[in-house]
């Protein structure tokens, strides 16, 4: 499992892309605003908490 996080800017919407792969399966989710001010060197650890245990259990049931 590997994960990053990135800062965006879009124009006028900055924000933050935690990103987390395990094997073939990539998730990412978009934070802007007031999440976007996270520190991308440890923000991909939430990201890991709420998908990772998604991404396994999708695995198991096929």
């Amino acid at each position: 499992m590997t994960s990053h996080a990135y800062h965006r800017n879009a124009g006028s919407l900055d924000g933050l892309d935690p990103v987390v792969c395990t094997g073939t399966v990539m998730a990412g989710i978009r934070l802007e605003g007031p999440g976007g001010d996270l520190d991308p060197a440890t923000a991909h650890r939430p990201a890991q908490g709420v998908f990772v245990p998604r991404i396994q259990a999708a695995a198991a049931a096929s």
